[in-house]
């Protein structure tokens, strides 16, 4: 059995912070021996802020603090793990997966289907129903439809194959995250204004669930799909194995943004972290021989004092040096040219990423898309001599 220390983060759960005041932002530690929901929670100061740039409120529980962490030595103390989510019933009926497999190569027949086929798979997620005629393009899936809209069919199409994208209850997205085997191992929930691509920050589609965290009960070869079937061990988004076929790696923050790059420059494979801090080493293993494209949503990283750029820079500049054979990265500064001191100082303060330039050109300022389009292109040529 692997160590298991008394307090342990548990993020599974997030309180507004005592810090900054954001709601939903502070993670606390949890007593692991301590089964009650109502007593396991370790109070202010110890705990950390999310909002890392922001705010930075981190207080660990170590050998200085007033409470000490320990090993817990008997297994029989250790409470949490042995807790169960409650079985949440969403869909009565369901079908097979591999039926979405085969109907995904034969959209001719899908028009044709009955309203029952149209049921969540795989605790609530689907490959969506893409319905292809002279005159309909229709996904429910409300991040791919605002994307059409903007790029087009065909470049959706070709977003929603190369990323294996799939949907969730009520037209979220998921955004799949596979195994060096490509197998499905996990998957992050978020839903979008179809109009503005904005993740919907209100109501019961504001949090970022993943598909670990919902237990949904239907026909499904038989069984209840449950949180130990999904092992939290994860890759960047967008890695598969046919990363091997790319020469150029790019690599950012948000899964939105990997989508969108990937569109302006398909013949980078773009990869996504999933959150500024996902850059652990063993993520980088298979990206042997590669040129590594780094851009990071901007920002400052308060508990480094240091620039979440810079910040990602040296530190997987170390993995590259020092665990990866002859690969190289490239930090690339995609804030337009043309932006006066006053813009920049606001890009950096709301921490924006290319994929906030590139939208609001794309929807407000088609010249000014076009010249971002050709001077981030530049840039990314001139750092890896790209074709």
């Amino acid at each position: 059995m692997c160590a298991v220390f008394k307090y342990q983060y548990d993020s599974s759960v997030k309180f507004d912070c005592p810090s900054c005041k954001a709601k939903k932002r502070f993670v606390k530690y949890r007593d692991m021996t301590e089964s009650d929901p109502t007593k396991c929670w370790v109070e202010f100061p110890y705990g950390y802020c999310d909002r890392i740039e922001s705010c930075g409120h981190n207080f660990k529980i170590d050998a200085t603090t007033d409470i000490q962490n320990k090993v817990i030595s008997d297994p029989t103390l250790i409470k949490y793990f042995n807790l169960k989510p409650p079985e949440t019933v969403i869909a009565e009926q369901s079908i097979d997966v591999d039926f979405y497999r085969d109907i995904k190569f034969n959209e001719h027949l899908i028009e044709n289907l009955e309203e029952k086929y149209q049921k969540p798979v795989i605790n609530g997620a689907y490959n969506d129903i893409l319905r292809v005629s002279d005159d309909t393009f229709t996904y429910k899936n409300t991040f791919l439809r605002g994307l059409a809209k903007l790029f087009g069919k065909k470049a959706v199409k070709w977003v929603y194959d190369e990323y294996k994208i799939m949907t969730f209850l009520d037209g979220g997205i998921v955004y799949p995250y596979f195994d060096y085997n490509d197998k499905l191992i996990n998957g992050k929930i978020m839903f979008y204004d179809e109009n503005t691509l904005k993740r919907i920050k209100t109501g019961d589609k504001s949090r970022i669930n993943w598909l670990h965290n919902c237990s949904y009960k239907g026909e499904i070869q038989n069984k209840i799909i449950r949180l130990d079937e999904y092992p939290y061990s994860l890759t960047f988004f967008g890695y598969d194995s046919r990363v091997d076929n790319y020469r150029d790696i790019g690599l950012v923050e948000a899964e939105k943004t990997a989508i969108i790059l990937s569109i302006i420059f398909p013949k980078i494979k773009w990869l996504a972290t999933g959150s500024m801090q996902n850059i652990q080493r063993y993520k980088f293993y298979g990206l042997n021989l590669k040129n590594i494209i780094l851009m990071p949503d901007l920002g400052f990283h308060v508990q480094k004092d240091i620039s979440i750029k810079d910040y990602w820079y040296y530190k997987i500049k170390h993995y590259t040096d020092y665990h990866i054979d002859d690969s190289t990265c490239h930090n690339i500064d995609y804030i337009p040219s043309w932006f006066s001191e006053k813009e920049i100082e606001n890009a950096n303060n709301s921490g924006s990423d290319p994929a906030d330039f590139i939208l609001d050109f794309r929807r407000n300022d088609p010249e000014k898309f076009k010249n971002y389009i050709k001077e981030l292109r530049e840039k990314i040529k001139k750092a890896i001599s790209y074709e």
